[in-house]
């Protein structure tokens, strides 16, 4: 499915340092398969597998160019959120065991921010809990670029999707 849809190319233009885990792509293929597409097809998709080979983490900017070409090519400017939606704990392989074995959230959250340079070593994720522990502040620096829409949706939506299955609130 293609359309004329355009993805804006301004994030891929400011400078960003840091690296991404392979899991992504994984997520990416598992969604693409549904839309008749393989990863390895895509521009710049079979290299970065290829170099993700054996790797835990990917440059960050790779990824973010390969989702502007996704997004571009299935017309969906929301593809970060619509793959951080359908992201598993599975794809994130033992750190996923490790987060799902934790007691409450609160404790899941402890770990994503010790081993988060294993999902996401780009600005580093601050959280607190407010005062009624009704409500948690998720926040990330900028010390090391912007990742841009898509990457940042991608996160985000991820996060909140393996914050609901360790919860077990679905809605």
């Amino acid at each position: 499915m293609t359309d004329n849809t355009t993805i804006p190319a301004r994030d891929q233009d400011s400078p960003v340092e840091g690296n991404i885990s392979t899991a992504y792509l994984a997520v990416l293929a598992d969604y693409l398969r549904p839309h008749g597409l393989d990863l390895a097809a895509l521009p710049g998709g079979a290299a970065l597998q290829q170099a993700a080979q054996g790797a835990i983490v990917m440059p960050v900017q790779a990824w973010r160019e390969l989702l502007r070409q996704v997004a571009q090519q299935l017309g969906q400017p929301d593809l970060g959120l619509r793959l951080g939606r359908s992201a598993r704990l599975a794809h994130l392989g033992l750190l996923g065991y490790v987060l799902q074995s934790c007691g409450t959230l609160g404790a899941a959250l402890e770990r994503i921010q010790r081993y988060e340079r294993l999902i996401n070593d780009i600005n580093r994720l601050h959280w607190s809990v407010d005062a009624s522990g009704d409500e948690v502040l998720l926040r990330w620096g900028m010390e090391r670029g912007r990742p841009g829409a898509l990457v940042d949706e991608c996160a985000i939506a991820t996060l909140l999707q393996v914050t609901r299955q360790i919860s077990g609130l679905h809605s």
